[in-house]
């Protein structure tokens, strides 16, 4: 009884460690550089209502959220937004953004105002900044869902992912790959959860003394 006991604190504290998935209205792009030079954006929290919108008909999402790009470099950057990247493969995903209408604004500048399926199109949303060392810049979105909607939130695991590009000093432009360490620290906690079930399994099995 008392090496149940233990097995279940160890399930619950790991249970406690990971991340709430609640959905956020502030996200953090901060781009640094990688050990072999190369440059990637990290994101920190959880994914926001922009990234996995779970919105119905008629809904607004009340509190608007922020968008923060960090450059953690040494060096001036001249940081854009590369694409948005949708779930091209699931019609009713992408049925689902026909009916989401988002608001992209940098102070009382609307950069972006309409369906966000359409925010890839040519000309749609420009987010291009200079950056130096040190210094971040700050964007606020809105989201709504129109009436006409007749399903409902986000139907699939796959999240919307922003995209951005840093553009060397010679004008070639970099994609930088962007790295979640929020989600890093679930599939880490996922992995311990695992061990231990194994471990159990694997001891009243092999080497449990009989009763």
């Amino acid at each position: 009884m008392k090496k149940v006991s233990v097995f279940l604190l160890c399930i619950i504290l790991v249970c406690l460690a990971l991340p709430v998935s609640a959905v956020g209205v502030t996200q953090t792009y901060t781009l640094g550089t990688l050990d072999d030079g190369s440059l990637a954006f990290t994101i920190k929290e959880e994914p926001a209502f922009w990234e996995n919108p779970q919105l119905k008909a008629g809904e607004t999402i009340s509190q608007i959220g922020t968008f923060t790009i960090n450059n953690a470099t040494n060096a001036n950057q001249k940081i854009g937004l590369y694409t948005v990247q949708f779930p091209y493969n699931n019609d009713q995903a992408l049925q689902y953004l026909n009916h989401l209408h988002i608001t992209v604004k940098q102070g009382n500048t609307v950069l972006y105002d309409g369906q966000y399926s359409h925010i890839n199109d040519k000309g749609a949303l420009s987010m291009n900044c200079d950056l130096a060392p040190g210094s971040a810049v700050t964007y606020s979105i809105t989201l709504r869902c129109d009436y006409t909607y007749t399903g409902g939130g986000w139907s699939t695991d796959d999240l919307i992912e922003w995209k951005f590009y840093s553009m060397m000093d010679n004008g070639d432009v970099v994609a930088a790959p962007t790295t979640n360490t929020a989600l890093t620290q679930f599939l880490i906690a996922c992995g311990i959860a695992g061990i231990l079930i194994v471990g159990v399994i694997v001891y009243n099995r092999f080497f449990r003394p009989n009763r």
